[in-house]
């Protein structure tokens, strides 16, 4: 559900499932995926563009979220802290984020290196909540060893893995 995947989700992280159901609320990774030949993707519809241009917000897609029950949420951020959690920047965007959480069975999340450690003000999930945590190579074993005390599987990226 990111609205603008990170450059790591783009390199690193592939989903080739026979079939597999998409749900966004991003035009931009909607009109991507489409050229997928298994995949249904679903556009979240909206009256507003949130306003770093991520993705579409509104009460409208808060309820439509809310409707939705889905195995994996691949959930977009801005920062993610071991006490902290995972945050974003605007209000909406985070409220939108955390409905989808509630009405999915994991969480999964790529971060880039500098988003590690990091905090944002508006909350999605506390770190514990997220299941499969997808980082760069170049995380330090510190690093590393705190997420995974708090994360449910960390998993690093393969450095040569391209899109």
């Amino acid at each position: 559900m990111p609205g603008r995947p990170t450059s790591l989700s783009r390199r690193h992280f592939r989903i080739t499932p026979a079939s597999l159901t998409v749900v966004t609320n991003s035009p931009d990774a909607c009109s991507r995926l489409l050229d997928h030949p298994s995949f249904d993707v679903i556009l979240i519809i909206s009256s507003r563009m949130s306003a770093r241009g991520v993705g579409l917000i509104s009460s409208t897609a808060l309820l439509q979220v809310q409707q939705i029950k889905a195995d994996l949420c691949f959930l977009g951020a801005c920062a993610i802290d071991p006490d902290e959690g995972v945050g974003v920047f605007e209000a909406e965007e985070a409220e939108l984020k955390s409905a989808m959480v509630k009405s999915s069975g994991q969480v999964a999340i790529a971060m880039t290196s500098e988003k590690l450690m990091t905090a944002a003000p508006f909350f999605e999930v506390g770190a514990s909540g997220i299941e499969h945590l997808i980082v760069e190579p170049d995380v330090s074993a510190q690093r590393l060893s705190e997420f995974e005390k708090i994360c449910g599987r960390v998993i690093v990226a393969h450095a040569g893995a391209r899109s």
